[in-house]
């Protein structure tokens, strides 16, 4: 199964990539994960929200295989624990499909982009900025492995 992260940025920070990796390189060989950064659209005083949201959105669906589960990152989505979440893509890997998950650019999602995606999950209530919302999942990711083979990492 495969992981991929797609993420629309232009400046990452060093310290965030430096920590994505950290939990990366932790993951098992059996989630291959793929990060994947879009450049965002250069807005303008004439930009159209739509038209912005609607080329950022064509520049991540360039990223996603047409059989891959997209999964949207955005405060509407449902919320999971952590142990919930694990339980969640460990239904997902039974189907046998690959994962793409997403975090759009700074002005979100057009609303016929979010019905496009096949699940939308928060990752908080609060609003988090997008490099933490990458670390964020990809620690989540890790997690929901610790949880799936008791490893000591998740002891709640």
């Amino acid at each position: 199964m495969h992981f991929s992260l797609i993420h629309v940025s232009d400046k990452p920070s060093l310290w965030v990539e430096e920590a994505c990796q950290f939990y990366i390189k932790r993951l098992p060989a059996q989630y291959a994960f793929t990060m994947i950064a879009v450049q965002p659209v250069k807005r303008t005083k004439n930009s159209h929200l739509e038209t912005v949201r609607a080329k950022e959105w064509s520049r991540i669906r360039a990223n996603v295989s047409q059989t891959s589960r997209l999964v949207l990152l955005d405060e509407r989505g449902k919320s999971y624990t952590s142990k919930a979440f694990s339980q969640q893509l460990q239904t997902w890997q039974q189907v046998g499909q690959d994962i793409a998950f997403v975090i759009a650019g700074a002005d979100g999602v057009n609303a016929e982009h979010r019905q496009e995606a096949d699940a939308c999950i928060s990752l908080s209530e609060m609003t988090l900025p997008h490099d933490m919302a990458r670390l964020f999942m990809i620690e989540q990711l890790y997690r929901a492995w610790s949880i799936l083979v008791n490893h000591p990492y998740h002891r709640v």
